[in-house]
């Protein structure tokens, strides 16, 4: 059963809940609301199947922190060793590239591998990342903090728990002239209908649906299909 505060809408526990009554107390905010119109929704809505539970991923951990759900990813992966090998020969290549240019004095020879020289750091930073970083999400009741320790790749996110409707997860195709590759987003919809992404460029399936599975779980949302979502197991 979930019903949310008509005031800042909070999930409410079952146990503020007078059925007999129709009438609901709001644990964060204290609002006494009534309740029986949200509550003739939940009983006429139609039941949806769930889904398999997604079992703890390898490179994942969970743990509760005050009271708050802590999800920790590490980002190491199988691709990461490829490409490992590719940066040792591509900076490698550059090395002798740049080191003959500088001891000719081969300006316009330097010049010339810039680009392919930035490729390398990008690559290389990217590398590192794969080796050193872990995502962690943060959800508590009134919100969820989303940071990637400890290389920096992006701006940390913060989301108002509240605002979440539904959770998702959104399959990406990337395809290239002889390339072929899926990453997945977990994505939410909020009350006003929009459209967020919440973490992306997951490299496995399960990984973003056991994301999607325990914040739910967290914040008591019902799971319900969403157009455009992954197929469920």
């Amino acid at each position: 059963m979930r019903v949310k505060c008509q005031k800042c809408r909070f999930t409410i526990d079952p146990k503020d809940i007078d059925i007999q009554r129709g009438i609901a107390k709001c644990g964060e905010c204290g609002e006494i609301f009534n309740c029986q119109d949200q509550l003739s929704e939940v009983s006429s809505a139609p039941r949806v199947q769930e889904r398999t539970d997604i079992a703890l991923p390898k490179g994942f951990a969970v743990r509760y922190d005050q009271g708050a759900l802590v999800i920790t990813r590490r980002w190491f992966g199988p691709q990461f060793l490829f490409l490992t090998f590719f940066c040792l020969f591509w900076d490698g290549f550059l090395i002798m590239w740049y080191s003959i240019a500088f001891y000719q004095h081969q300006w316009f020879m330097a010049l010339f591998a810039s680009l392919h020289a930035l490729v390398g750091i990008g690559l290389t930073y990217y590398v590192l990342c794969g080796y050193l970083n872990r995502t962690i999400i943060e959800v508590k009741r009134g919100a969820i903090g989303i940071r990637h320790v400890p290389l920096p790749v992006a701006k940390d996110v913060q989301i108002t728990a509240t605002e979440i409707a539904q959770l998702y997860t959104k399959r990406k195709v990337h395809r290239g002239d002889d390339s072929y590759s899926e990453t997945y987003d977990v994505r939410m919809k909020t009350y006003d209908q929009k459209d967020r992404k919440l973490i992306d460029g997951l490299s496995a399936q399960e990984h973003a649906l056991f994301i999607e599975q325990q914040i739910e779980r967290y914040l008591g949302i019902a799971d319900q299909p969403v157009q455009g979502e992954v197929e469920r197991f």
